[in-house]
């Protein structure tokens, strides 16, 4: 049984629009002891003490409006709603929600609001810059993509389940005494936390592209689910000998302001998937682009697949991978497999240097030459050696891409 609050404000009013129809039943729960006017869609409104228990009625039509004093508790699971809308909303400090079919919530003026269940619905952003007492949020299961919050952050929030959805950052700034975080199953590749004042009871990170920088130190989490993170991209699949390449930068603190101390390794899998690590130095696979930027490499050989793993001694049993990628000799000529699996270059031998292409062929053969572009740069019959000037870039030659 849900008690009364002894604060009482302006009369509050919710519309509740459902997809149920005419002749069903509708249920809803409010905080017992007050008495609330209920519109069950028709003309005549009913007024009901509630005794905590569901106030169940037949509609007259898919909308029910509840206007009451003093109401501090709503409970509408489960009930087909489409859409809600509330006026006056000052004493809601409960709003339950779950298993509907809203696509959006505005909680903007129920500014006590101190719980929010609004999981399992079709939610694609939810706006709680208004609420900043809230304790409790639970809206997994829908796709929400973005989640405002409050400027003074989330002082009182203790649990914020958000997993199942679409989210590539939060923030949860201030959230400084939270016993239970789920974020498991979204895009994020960012999450701002507060430190914690007292140690979390459980977080559940799983499936996400989070790094160590999101993460709060172990000792300050019960049980802590950080499992699989997906691959922190890069910027290209393919990158030449010499040239920069950017991962993230780990050398910061994490969540709770220590320092992660990162570990990066590069490895290269050859044809069958077994790796290899690459060695570090002017004499070696690859280098760093300085002391100071050690997240920025440069690869001193070709590889055909390699990857970069990132762990922390802060979190034992978690690797970081990025994406796979390929490091090519931009000097070098390189064969295209052809669409009948031959290798397509027709007996065609080719050289390149200083901007100059050289072809060679014992036999008359038809080349056409094209930039990446898909401009046609040259065309003609080669028998013997041919000299082309082509300038500096990637062009493919009969199905044979050559770097210069």
């Amino acid at each position: 049984m849900v008690m009364a609050c002894a604060h009482m404000g302006a009369q509050t009013s919710i519309t509740l629009t459902t997809t149920k129809t005419a002749g069903e039943t509708f249920s809803f729960t409010v905080n017992a002891g007050i008495t609330c006017t209920v519109n069950w869609g028709g003309v005549t409104p009913e007024t009901i003490v509630s005794t905590g228990e569901p106030i169940t009625g037949t509609l007259v039509r898919g909308e029910v409006n509840v206007k009451a004093f003093g109401l501090t508790y709503l409970n509408a699971s489960g009930q087909s709603l489409t859409k809600i809308s509330m006026t006056d909303p000052d004493d809601l400090e409960t709003l339950l929600l779950s298993d509907n079919q809203l696509s959006a919530i505005n909680v903007t003026k129920a500014t006590n609001l101190r719980t929010l269940w609004c999981d399992n619905n079709e939610i694609t952003a939810l706006g709680l810059s208004k609420c900043p007492l809230l304790e409790c949020v639970l809206c997994s299961g829908n796709k929400i993509t973005r989640i405002t919050y409050p400027t003074e952050g989330f002082d009182a929030m203790a649990d914020f389940w958000a997993n199942e959805n679409e989210l590539t950052t939060l923030n949860l700034l201030g959230g400084t005494r939270i016993k239970t975080l789920n974020v498991e199953n979204n895009a994020l590749k960012t999450m701002t936390l507060s430190p914690l004042e007292e140690k979390a009871v459980a977080v559940f990170l799983d499936g996400n592209n989070l790094d160590f920088t999101s993460f709060w130190n172990t000792a300050n989490v019960g049980a802590y689910y950080i499992g699989n993170q997906g691959t922190l991209a890069l910027a290209k699949a393919e990158y030449n000998i010499g040239e920069e390449i950017t991962t993230r930068d780990l050398y910061g603190v994490n969540a709770d302001s220590v320092s992660v101390g990162p570990t990066y390794a590069w490895y290269a899998y050859d044809t069958e998937g077994t790796a290899k690590k690459l060695t570090r130095g002017s004499g070696g696979d690859f280098v760093y682009k300085s002391t100071t930027e050690k997240h920025i490499f440069k690869f001193n050989k070709a590889f055909d697949d390699v990857n970069l793993e990132i762990t922390s001694s802060k979190y034992r049993g978690v690797t970081l991978q990025t994406d796979h990628i390929r490091i090519i000799d931009p000097t070098g000529v390189e064969c295209m497999e052809g669409s009948d699996g031959s290798d397509g270059s027709d007996g065609l031998e080719l050289s390149a240097e200083e901007g100059y292409l050289t072809l060679t062929a014992t036999q008359p053969t038809t080349v056409a030459i094209y930039d990446l572009g898909g401009v046609l740069r040259w065309q003609g019959t080669v028998q013997g050696s041919e000299r082309i000037q082509l300038g500096h870039g990637t062009f493919v030659i009969n199905h044979v891409k050559v770097s210069m």
